[in-house]
């Protein structure tokens, strides 16, 4: 990481003495850091056991709970990615977060709003999505107070229209349509000979006439 010496700045605290800062910026592989930090000799007496602080030494940013090993990180925070987009910018007040902090996406959009009061999350904390809100926790010194997902809005709902199949009509029959039946074929009986003179065959059946007196 290399560093830069941007500016030294002399802060009159609420005390007779002076407090001096410097502003640093840092080469980082996601970009660079433009950070201030206070002396060496200057910085917090009490250190709060539950609580973050971020320092700086050995041309590094560091983090650590109850207390800190080095030049402690006070006055505005700013990140950039490689295109120079600004990744987030915050404040710093003897180590702890102050303030509100927001963060950037690559593109240049808003993604989080959160509020820091003496290195604990207080207020809103605020996540975005394409410009939208998708997410809101509310903190009280550092407690959850109350969550609230918003709700997409729901698009209308395209309903396909139902197609109802009509009832096939059947055809009504027509006396000319009705099935003709046909007639029954009838035999033509053929007409008997009548016996010629002579034939031995004779209606056997029939008497015979009786001889006139």
């Amino acid at each position: 990481m290399r560093v830069w010496l941007v500016g030294m700045t002399a802060l009159l605290g609420s005390s007779s003495w002076s407090q001096t800062r410097h502003t640093l910026r840092l080469a980082e592989q996601a970009g660079y850091v433009e950070v201030s930090v206070l002396d060496e000799q200057e910085g917090r007496t009490t250190w709060d056991p539950a609580l973050d602080y971020h320092w700086f030494r050995a041309q590094q940013l560091q983090v650590t709970r109850g207390g800190a090993g080095g030049r402690l990180l006070d006055g505005p925070y700013q990140a950039y990615y490689p295109n120079g987009q600004m990744r987030e910018a915050g404040s710093y007040a003897k180590g702890t977060r102050k303030g509100e902090w927001r963060t950037w996406s690559s593109t240049g959009e808003l993604t989080a709003s959160v509020t820091w009061k003496a290195g604990r999350l207080h207020g809103d904390s605020i996540g975005y999505a394409k410009g939208a809100v998708v997410r809101e926790v509310v903190y009280r010194n550092g407690k959850l107070r109350k969550q609230r997902v918003p709700q997409p809005e729901k698009a209308p709902v395209k309903t396909k229209p139902i197609k109802v199949r009509k009832a096939k009509k059947e055809p009504v029959a027509t006396e000319p349509e009705l099935k003709k039946e046909k007639p029954a074929k009838t035999r033509k009986s053929k007409p008997s000979k009548p016996p010629k003179d002579g034939d031995k065959d004779t209606d056997k059946s029939q008497p015979e006439a009786a001889p006139a007196p």
